[in-house]
């Protein structure tokens, strides 16, 4: 592998010193015109990169670098997040050092602390379902590093933000599915300690109480991992005992195991259970039939999260928010009117 090179390289190629090799470099000093000549085709011949890292550490300035801190890197929504902000900060100069927390705010707050000491401009950060990741956010407004908080947000935080109406992408899942005629609608959720579960719930009641109907608790069911098995295992677990007639699944992924148990059972859908998912992801239109899903916009929440990041960078008081309104796609895995 070639050796990148260095300000040493093109000092010893020139028997010059480094601190003029330097300083030709940066344009500064009096220098001749063929020594600076010398210097700068040398630099070219190289292929000479300022390492902008040490510059940044040198001189005590962010680099233009901005850190971005997800729960999941390969879970599709923060990966349509993460497309958002590589594709904007590529258009305005600046690279992205990527960080994934595992949904741990221990891990959170390291990788805070790795990219505070390498100098970046500012972070996006996709909070863990750990609440203590509301202590990360304060660190960071403590500490005066901009960031802007993106997907979930706590109600002691005041600074940017942009996430999605969850309350209301719930909501109106749940007010579509009891609009077609089904009864007796399921719902699994996240654990109770994301913030994220809990609004969806508070929507999926709401819809309730506003039709005057009162809500099964055994209709209710909670996964660990919002993943294809645990929908599977879970929705066997409800239907064994009660056979809703629809279900809403926070996640397109827990939607996907409802699909295999079904098509396991010649339970038909929509006819005898409607379903409904959380993310408008890819896999949503590959089941059949298609999922009827909350589109969440996670390459514009993306978009959105780094322009407000660069404005905080150049204008450190400045705190923007934006939630993003929710969007129900429906196709025909719930019966349309």
């Amino acid at each position: 592998m070639k050796k990148r090179a260095t300000i040493k390289d093109i000092s010893d190629s020139l028997n010059l010193s480094i601190s003029t090799v330097s300083r030709i470099l940066n344009g500064k000093g009096e220098f001749s015109e063929a020594t600076r000549s010398s210097v700068l085709q040398v630099a070219k011949m190289l292929d000479y990169r300022a390492n902008s890292l040490a510059v940044s550490l040198r001189k005590n300035v962010p680099n233009k670098v901005v850190g971005v801190i997800l729960p999941q890197v390969n879970h599709y929504f923060f990966s349509s997040i993460l497309n958002g902000i590589m594709t904007s900060s590529h258009n305005q100069g600046y690279m992205v050092m990527i960080g994934e927390s595992l949904d741990r705010s221990d891990l959170e707050k390291d990788l805070i602390n790795n990219f505070s000491d390498h100098f970046v401009a500012g972070i996006i950060l996709a909070p863990s379902q750990d609440k203590r990741s509301a202590e990360n956010i304060v660190k960071m407004e403590n500490e005066g590093i901009p960031n802007v908080v993106i997907d979930r947000t706590y109600q002691r935080i005041n600074g940017s933000f942009v996430k999605h109406d969850d309350f209301k992408g719930a909501f109106n899942a749940v007010m579509h599915l009891l609009n077609q005629g089904y009864e007796k609608i399921g719902l699994i959720k996240g654990p109770d300690r994301c913030t994220i579960s809990q609004t969806r719930f508070e929507g999926y009641k709401k819809a309730f109480e506003e039709k005057g109907i009162k809500i099964n608790s055994d209709l209710i069911e909670s996964a660990n991992h919002t993943d294809k098995e645990e929908g599977y295992f879970l929705f066997k677990k409800m239907y064994e005992k009660n056979k809703p007639g629809a279900i809403f699944t926070i996640t397109d992924m827990l939607a996907s195991g409802v699909f295999t148990y079904a098509h396991e059972q010649n339970i038909n859908i929509p006819k005898d259970l409607g379903v409904i998912g959380y993310s408008n992801s890819q896999l949503g239109q590959a089941l059949q039939p298609k999922l009827t899903t909350v589109n969440q916009n996670g390459q514009e929440m993306g978009e959105v999260a780094l322009s407000y990041l660069l404005e905080q960078i150049n204008e450190p008081t400045l705190k923007r928010q934006l939630t993003f309104d929710s969007e129900l796609i429906i196709r025909e895995s719930c019966l349309s009117s």
